[in-house]
């Protein structure tokens, strides 16, 4: 849609002749096309990340079905288990920087919209992408929501990434249970992990 079906064909059969299928399942063969286009548009590095962008949304619809958990579940959690207790994500669930105008191209374009002109963004964007229900959804994440959530997504306990926020953002220290909330409600997380007691 941004790039027109010629250039589309194009760049898509350059892709197929560079990179042949080493693979059964034609699912997963679009994988390393965003890496293709950054490499061989680098005078329209937007289409590289909107390819990128099209790319988490559709793991994320493809992704295996989990459970997720409930406000409820973080009410159960006692003192002691708040102090060390971690989150898994939904299988579907990515992140991803981009450094250009892509969300607001991407909204244009869903919107049936003339898209605006490619801008660089005057600082790199984190992204988090998922799905809940039948539909993959993506939106921005501020410079500390992303420090919190990329800890809890590398395993950190969140005690532990509620102190690295203190630690950086003290000014937004209080932000974390909102923000815990709101990706439990949003259907990004799938179960609380607790260290096993010996």
């Amino acid at each position: 849609a941004y790039v027109g079906d010629q250039e589309f064909y194009e760049q898509t059969a350059r892709y197929i002749e560079a990179s042949p299928s080493a693979v059964s399942n034609l699912r997963d063969y679009g994988s390393g096309f965003p890496a293709y286009l950054a490499r061989h548009q680098p005078a329209d590095p937007e289409v590289g990340e909107l390819a990128s962008m099209d790319w988490n949304l559709h793991i994320a619809f493809d992704a295996p079905d989990a459970a997720s958990i409930t406000p409820a579940a973080l009410g159960e959690l006692s003192e002691t288990d708040w102090a060390v207790a971690g989150f898994r994500f939904q299988p579907g669930f990515s992140m991803a920087t981009f450094s250009w105008n892509v969300a607001e191209i991407w909204h244009a374009i869903d919107r049936g919209e003339v898209p605006p002109p490619a801008a660089r963004l005057a600082e790199p964007t984190p992204h988090v992408f998922w799905r809940q229900g039948q539909r993959s959804h993506f939106r921005s994440l501020s410079p500390a929501e992303n420090r919190v959530l990329s800890s809890l997504y590398q395993g950190i306990s969140f005690a532990e990434s509620c102190e690295q926020l203190n630690a950086e953002f003290p000014d937004l220290a209080e932000q974390s249970g909102p923000w815990l909330y709101r990706w439990v409600i949003d259907g990004m997380l799938s179960a609380i992990t607790l260290p096993d007691v010996e």
